[in-house]
């Protein structure tokens, strides 16, 4: 990604369509170029049926919670390199959003 344009990468590409992924571990590969800032969006379903939203972002410098929103500083010290992210979904759930159990991601936006 060119980090002079607003460039955005969303799975699925339709809103509307859900992916239905019930892993709770997240693994991206990601190369993080010299000046890149990153954010990396996580739409999640809970068992509620409550869309919920993890938002990982080099911008971010402390947690933030809502009831539907979490906002999480992604911290990235390699420049220039191949990095995993890796994230277990369901503990984060249950950390940002108390009475939240986790249940599939909804879609992800890079």
């Amino acid at each position: 990604l060119d980090s002079n344009r607003k460039n955005q990468i969303r799975f699925p590409k339709d809103e509307k369509v859900s992916l239905g992924i019930g892993h709770s571990y997240l693994v991206l590969q990601i190369y993080s170029s010299q000046s890149l800032a990153l954010s990396i969006e996580v739409n999640i379903v809970d068992t509620f049926q409550r869309r919920l939203t993890l938002y990982f972002s080099t911008s971010t410098k402390n947690i933030s919670i809502t009831q539907f929103h979490a906002k999480i500083p992604l911290k990235m010290d390699a420049k220039n390199t191949w990095m995993n992210f890796s994230v277990n979904l369901a503990s984060f759930c249950k950390y940002c959003f108390k009475d939240s159990v986790y249940q599939s991601v909804d879609g992800i936006t890079l």
